[in-house]
């Protein structure tokens, strides 16, 4: 049965501990051949996504302009009350599709000054007061970007089941917005028409007004789709490259006895303390692990540098200066020379503990029970201790926006216990945006990157938190935490399985036995596809709660500033809008932009059609 041991090739490292038991079974092949299959399998995702990148050169998906085209529309309160007191003044009823197919069969009927004829463009007219005007009111909201649209609204009527995807799509979109009447589609299509065709001349606008009209998030879009291509190019590039770096330079290590060579550096290092390494085996334990993580921090310094410095700073995010790049370092590692020490002391002496009192069959529990205090605390210590270090916090001086925030939170359907709210100055180092909270119990404290002040309305801030308070109410924090810990406690109970095994740690080049050498080992061969296939799932598992949480943004009614808020937020942060499906699918914690506007579009017409 175990010939197969024998026959296969085997790595002699280049350096291993005096003593280290020879492995019958091939443990480092198999972790240097897990590492490379697993890279190439991303490396080959990441090509599907540059490759798609180059593809589509930054273009805005018809799908997505023609939700940004609607959700202008309700970005201006004043579009919804004139389209529909416009319905009303003409006496329109009935649904949409009875409407646009009354426009389709009756246009010429409704232009013989009717009732709903010519009265109701007198009303438009009076409304707007000429008809330069009411191009400049279509115009400037981007409701001639839905124009086309309408007609294709009608064809749809005419025979709903031969239209695509995208055009019933836009249907629903449709009837989640104020539909204008029939009167008011003629005066829009009055507007349109050719000189020639109507026998009125079209109004003209100058170029002086084109340049003083605001940009409809569609433009703005399209404006920087090549901005949005470079940057997605150069970040990918930067990506596959780091990749391969990271692969090479830890299977070089692993070949090369990095491990055993560091552990026997350390303990000549004690020594010029006076220190034996037999006699504080805690304190060698601890001084290795942090050796070996500063080595890793340090050669990361050149990655991270040409990220900030080159890819970002080229595309305009990057707002870190060399001294605080520097200090952040300085700030991490004593960061974690000291806090993680201490963790990291605790944690061994609790398994030392364990074995003291002859309960080392149990270490495993303790261990965790530990491990999870200490997580538990850092959810409280890390925002109002060490985050503090990097950046400044503020408490919001808008009261306007802090009392709207307050307002949401307490509203029946949230109960979001807020007490504090605070700016954090993200802009110090990177123009990206984001929002958070943190705290237990009823202590919860908002926090607002001021970047994401200047990038998006009150409204649409109010909704995007109003989506974090739906992760907090539908228990996504609780869950991601019982996740977490359920299955720390069945890794740490696998390797209490095999943690005695010399095998294991001899196939590394080791001699010696320790807790924190044989978990990392353990987690290298043994347990990588079990870790690899709990991150996937994991990550399907965060876009599922994200989608919940829109949905409960949407609920609250929130659903058009949560719509207009992750547009703009996509624009601003320059994000993929049509990222590639299977990298997306195992790469991304949030779902792609187009699949939350359909997700939150669907659910508030379905709202609809029940109320």
């Amino acid at each position: 049965m175990g010939w197969w041991r024998s026959s296969l090739p085997r790595w002699e490292l280049l350096y291993t501990q005096d003593g280290a038991t020879a492995p019958q079974i091939p443990y480092l092949e198999f972790a240097v051949l897990f590492g490379t299959l697993l890279w190439a399998f991303e490396t080959y995702l990441m090509l599907r996504q540059y490759w798609r990148i180059q593809l589509l050169q930054g273009k805005v998906p018809e799908e997505l302009a023609v939700f940004s085209s609607a959700v202008e529309i309700t970005e201006r309160p004043e579009v919804a009350a004139t389209l529909k007191s416009s319905g009303d003044a003409t006496g329109s009823t009935g649904s949409i599709d009875e409407r646009d197919a009354a426009a389709a069969s009756g246009g010429a009927e409704d232009n013989g000054g009717g009732p709903t004829g010519s009265s109701g463009q007198e009303n438009d007219r009076g409304r707007f007061g000429s008809e330069a005007e009411v191009e400049d009111f279509v115009h400037g909201l981007g409701y001639h970007e839905l124009r086309s649209e309408v007609s294709s609204r009608k064809l749809q009527v005419a025979n709903r089941k031969k239209e695509t995807l995208q055009k019933a799509l836009l249907g629903s979109l449709l009837e989640s917005l104020p539909a204008p009447s029939s009167a008011t589609a003629v005066a829009v299509e009055d507007v349109a028409t050719a000189p020639g065709e109507s026998g009125r001349p079209a109004s003209k606008t100058t170029q002086k007004d084109q340049e003083k009209k605001p940009q409809s998030i569609l433009e703005k879009l399209q404006s920087t789709e090549t901005k949005t291509f470079r940057y997605n190019a150069d970040s990918m590039q930067y990506n596959i490259c780091y990749s391969l770096w990271s692969r090479v330079l830890d299977t070089a290590l692993l070949l090369a006895g990095f491990s055993p060579f560091i552990w026997d550096q350390t303990k000549s290092f004690l020594l010029v303390f006076g220190v034996q390494a037999s006699s504080w085996p805690i304190l060698h334990a601890v001084a290795f692990a942090q050796i070996c993580s500063i080595i890793e921090a340090l050669a990361e310094v050149p990655w991270n540098a040409y990220s900030t410095f080159s890819v970002e700073a080229r595309h305009g995010f990057n707002k870190t200066t060399v001294p605080t790049f520097v200090m952040d370092i300085v700030k991490s590692l004593a960061l974690q020379l000291t806090l993680g020490s201490a963790i990291l002391a605790g944690l061994l002496g609790v398994a030392s503990w364990a074995d003291i009192e002859g309960r080392g069959d149990l270490f495993f529990v303790y261990v965790w029970v530990f491990g999870a205090a200490i997580m538990l605390s850092l959810t409280v210590i890390a925002p109002t201790l060490i985050m503090p270090l990097f950046y400044t916090f503020t408490p919001l001086e808008d009261r306007s926006l802090k009392a709207e925030i307050e307002q949401v939170a307490a509203q029946p359907e949230v109960q979001f216990p807020v007490t504090k709210i605070f700016v954090m100055d993200g802009s110090k180092r990177s123009a990206h945006s984001n929002a958070f909270f943190f705290g237990l119990f009823k202590d919860k404290r908002v926090v607002l990157f001021d970047t994401l002040l200047t990038q998006v309305t009150n409204s649409e801030l109010i909704a995007v938190l109003c989506h974090e308070f739906g992760h907090w109410k539908h228990g996504h924090i609780i869950q991601n935490f019982v996740v977490v810990q359920a299955f720390s406690l069945a890794t740490l109970y696998c390797f209490a399985l095999v943690r005695n095994d010399a095998e294991i740690y001899g196939a590394f080049g080791f001699a010696d036995q320790n807790l924190i050498v044989g978990l990392n080992l353990f987690i290298r061969t043994i347990w990588a596809p079990v870790l690899t296939a709990f991150g996937y799932i994991n990550t399907l598992e965060t876009r599922r709660k994200e989608f919940e949480a829109d949905r409960f943004a949407s609920r609250c009614g929130h659903a058009d500033g949560l719509e207009r808020g992750l547009l703009k937020l996509s624009l601003e942060n320059m994000s993929n809008l049509d990222p590639d499906p299977w990298y997306s699918a195992f790469n991304h914690t949030h779902p792609p932009l187009i699949q939350r506007l359909r997700a939150i579009t669907h659910d508030k017409v379905k709202r609809e059609k029940t109320q």
